[in-house]
């Protein structure tokens, strides 16, 4: 009986180790991404089991929040190519109709209003990387932005 029990609480403790380091393996199951809003070229989610929120201290001393989620955008075929054109891949992705979603992690200051990409990954509809990329540059946000929205949630 003893090595059932153990091998049951083993293969529990690797799901939760799996979700727990890799939260976007449970929000690529469907369910899990949150509805944030659509247009003509975008609709973005996010993963609520992603959120972290974290203490950081700024150069002056002072703690301030900082959280950090998984997002994901969906792409109409002038999304794609919008995006192809403003990341500068078009020798990478050559046909927008290959482009279906993007996931990132980001990072957000809410106090400075600070909101940086820490990486993305954009896929085809099949779920086959296309393309990836690294840390970004933070970014101030404003109502006029495309990633308000993720800012807001």
């Amino acid at each position: 009986m003893r090595p059932k029990i153990r091998y049951g609480v083993g293969l529990l403790l690797s799901f939760l180790l799996l979700f727990a380091v890799c939260p976007a393996a449970l929000a690529e199951e469907g369910g899990a991404w949150v509805w944030l809003s659509s247009n003509d070229k975008y609709s973005k989610f996010y993963a609520p089991v992603s959120v972290r929120v974290t203490q950081s201290v700024t150069p002056a001393g002072k703690e301030r929040p900082v959280a950090t989620a998984e997002i994901k955008t969906t792409f109409s075929y002038g999304g794609a190519e919008e995006t192809i054109r403003n990341y500068k891949i078009g020798h990478v992705i050559t046909n927008p109709g290959q482009l279906s979603y993007s996931v990132a992690q980001v990072r957000v200051v809410p106090q400075s209003r600070l909101l940086q990409y820490i990486n993305e990954t954009f896929y085809d509809a099949s779920g086959k990387v296309l393309w990836s990329k690294g840390m970004g540059t933070e970014k101030e946000m404003n109502s006029q932005q495309f990633d308000e929205e993720f800012y807001a949630a």
